[in-house]
């Protein structure tokens, strides 16, 4: 699609009229479109003196009326609560596969299926996961939900990280190594390996559920047994009460027993009622002190549960102190790692300069040399274009004063002006020997400067290095030491 002007073209706004009579369509399409330009005059009432949700609903239509809202802008607002909605849910991909081209049921073309599966990138998807590690868990969960694996291998006196107890069970489950690996927070799996794990959970829970079930079952038929035995005794003890009762019946001093019993309870009456007076004002003085000890038990309880939420409390603080400590510490360490491989890189760093500044200082020892070398040359130079200069001056007063006897001394004239032009020639050698050894000098000059620039640039290198590794180590204290006696022997070189 192209959405080039789209923006341009959608920027007029909506009448506000036109989209309330919309929003109250009786079409619930068209008022499902317009939902939020309905008119909500009617409840501004209720919105005013009633709950809260109605509240944000007016305050909402409100901003969004005062915003003068653009189609553009809405389809904006649309878009961005569709992403907010995305990024909240964990998507599946559904794959549709056509089991047969004939539209029968329970009838599977397996080439079909296969051709599909790999047309749809689902065949591949699955190589590729399986070369990978699709399934990871992390450490603390992974502890709680396969530690009955191996329920004696974490031990339970010292505090173990997640970490540590991750590698202690997966070597306790004696796994192939290249079918995990561990993270900073997750272990990772290839593909089966966790549902194998599952299988192997499942398989003990069973295990566990079914002898706690035979436990429990043999718990309860010992009671019932033992109810049983009991019924078992209180029979016999009622049937042999039932045959001596069938004896004495007919004997006649039991009649007599009971026939005068009656009588002589008549005549403790009174006593009985005072005892029964006296068991009642026991019985109720017993139920106020119970009454009192059973309230006495409730504060204790009561003070008892406070106490254990407190500590409950003071635990998962605890535990969440220990898991930010070991975050911290493992912190502390991947930084001492990092830090101690800086360090490694600076002396070697700091080993190439100073090899660096030792062949500066002997190539600047070596352009010394040469540079005093040519100063020499130019300095017997100049002697010799100035012995030159004073033959000249004496052959020309020679010659003024020997000009009257020109006649006699003209083939020792012809010899001085040859020797004169050949004097010329050599003092032209001498100057364009001068003016190189001066270019040659100037540059000379110019390599002492640039080297005298790099050398300062070095010096700036290694004091910021220097001064960075100060901040370190100890060792890198001893390092800026080295460096700094390396400058003074650079100044005084």
């Amino acid at each position: 699609y192209s959405t080039e002007g789209w923006l341009e073209k959608n920027k007029d706004p909506l009448n506000e009229n036109v989209t309330r009579l919309l929003g109250n369509s009786s079409e619930p399409f068209v008022a499902q479109l317009y939902a939020d330009y309905a008119d909500n005059d009617n409840g501004s009432d209720a919105t005013l003196g009633g709950g809260s949700g109605g509240g944000r609903s007016r305050v909402a239509t409100t901003l969004k009326r005062g915003a003068f809202r653009t189609v553009g802008q809405r389809h904006k607002d649309q878009l961005n609560m569709l992403m907010a909605q995305l990024h909240s849910t964990q998507p599946h991909f559904v794959r549709c596969i056509l089991p047969n081209s004939e539209k029968r049921a329970g009838k599977i073309d397996t080439p079909l299926v296969l051709d599909q599966l790999r047309c749809n990138g689902v065949l591949e998807g699955i190589r590729i996961t399986r070369q990978g590690f699709p399934n990871r868990v992390a450490f603390p969960e992974f502890r709680q939900r396969y530690e009955i694996l191996a329920p004696n291998t974490i031990p339970r006196q010292v505090f173990v990280d997640s970490k540590q107890a991750a590698s202690l069970l997966l070597e306790a489950f004696k796994m192939d190594k290249a079918k995990y690996r561990l993270g900073h927070t997750k272990v990772f799996f290839r593909a089966g390996v966790l549902a194998e794990l599952e299988e192997i959970r499942d398989v003990e829970l069973s295990k566990i559920i079914t002898q706690f079930q035979a436990v429990a079952r043999g718990a309860l038929s010992r009671s019932r047994f033992r109810r049983r035995i009991e019924q078992a005794r209180a029979i016999r003890v009622i049937q042999r009460n039932a045959r001596v009762y069938n004896e004495l019946s007919e004997w006649p001093w039991w009649k007599l027993y009971r026939t005068v019993k009656p009588l002589l309870h008549v005549t403790r009456v009174d006593e009985e009622m005072r005892k029964k007076e006296s068991r009642i004002v026991e019985l109720e003085t017993k139920v106020r002190t119970e009454e009192e000890e059973r309230r006495r038990l409730e504060t204790g309880r009561h003070d008892l549960e406070r106490a254990k939420s407190d500590m409950e409390a003071l635990l998962i603080s605890e535990r969440s102190a220990a898991l930010d400590q070991e975050e911290i510490l493992k912190r502390t360490q991947e930084r001492e790692v990092e830090l101690s491989e800086r360090l490694r890189d600076h002396e070697t760093k700091l080993e190439d300069l100073e090899e660096q500044c030792v062949e500066l200082g002997r190539a600047k020892a070596a352009l010394e040399h040469r540079l005093a070398t040519v100063s020499q040359q130019m300095e017997s130079e100049v002697g010799a274009m100035r012995d030159l200069a004073t033959q000249h001056e004496q052959k020309h007063e020679a010659l003024s004063s020997a000009s009257a006897e020109a006649a006699e001394y003209r083939v020792a004239l012809e010899r001085i002006e040859a020797d004169h032009s050949s004097a010329l020639e050599r003092i032209g050698e001498l100057e364009t020997f001068l003016a190189q050894s001066r270019d040659i000098e100037a540059q000379a000059a110019q390599e002492l400067l640039h080297m005298q620039d790099e050398l300062a640039q070095k010096d700036g290198e290694l004091a910021t290095r220097s001064s960075a590794e100060m901040e370190l180590t100890t060792r890198s204290k001893q390092t800026a030491a080295a460096v700094a006696r390396l400058e003074a022997d650079l100044t005084e070189a």
